[in-house]
C-alpha cells in the first residue's frame, strides 16, 4: 500500500475565501451546501496592467458585453493567472476599487472568482492600516471569493462552474 502526507495552507492554489476569513462569526465553507459550488457563471474579461486599479468604468463596460443577467457566479479574467508562481504575482497584481466591487455585488452573486491572489490593492493586505477592504465588502454580503484561478482562454462567456472546495471544519 502506498500513501502520502500532504501539508498545505488553506490559501494554497485555487481556493475559496468564506466570510469567516474576515467577518467575526461569519460562515465557514462547511456552512454552505454542495449546490453553492455548482453555479451558472459569467466570464468577464478585463485586460489589466501590473498594479492597475480596476474601477467601475472598467467593470461596467465588461459587464455590458458579458450579459451577466442572473448568473450565480461572476468570474473575472485579468490575464494575471499566467503569472502564478512569479515573483510579482502578489506584489504587482491589479486590484478592484470599492466602486468596482459594489458594481459586481449589485447582481448579488454567490461567488466572485478571479485569476489573481485577491481583489484588494497589494499594499492593503495583512498588517496594513487598511487590511483587505474588498474582501470585507464581498464577504460581508455573503459572497464567496474564489481566488488564484487559472482561466483558459477558450472559456466561453457563459458556463457552468463546478468549484468544490475541501470541506475543512474548524
Amino acid at each position: 500500500r502506498r500513501s502520502h502526507h500532504v501539508h498545505i495552507g488553506t490559501h494554497s492554489g485555487t481556493h475559496f475565501d468564506a466570510p469567516s476569513h474576515f467577518i467575526h462569526n461569519g460562515k465557514t465553507i462547511s456552512d454552505y451546501g454542495v449546490g453553492t459550488f455548482i453555479s451558472r457563471a459569467s466570464l468577464v474579461s478585463i485586460k489589466a496592467a501590473p498594479y492597475e486599479e480596476i474601477g467601475a468604468n472598467h467593470v461596467f463596460g465588461a459587464l455590458e458585453s458579458s450579459s451577466i443577467g442572473d448568473k450565480e457566479a461572476i468570474i473575472l479574467r485579468f490575464g494575471w493567472g499566467e503569472r502564478y508562481g512569479s515573483d510579482n504575482y502578489y506584489s504587482a497584481q491589479p486590484y478592484l476599487n470599492e466602486a468596482a466591487m459594489n458594481l459586481l455585488l449589485e447582481s448579488n452573486p454567490k461567488i466572485i472568482g478571479y485569476d489573481m491572489a485577491m481583489p484588494d490593492k497589494p499594499t492593503n493586505g495583512f498588517g496594513s492600516n487598511c487590511d483587505s477592504p474588498m474582501h470585507k465588502l464581498a464577504l460581508g454580503r455573503d459572497t464567496l471569493l474564489l481566488e488564484n484561478m487559472i482561466i483558459p482562454l477558450e472559456t466561453p462567456p457563459i458556463f457552468t462552474l463546478l468549484s468544490f472546495p475541501l470541506e475543512l471544519k474548524d
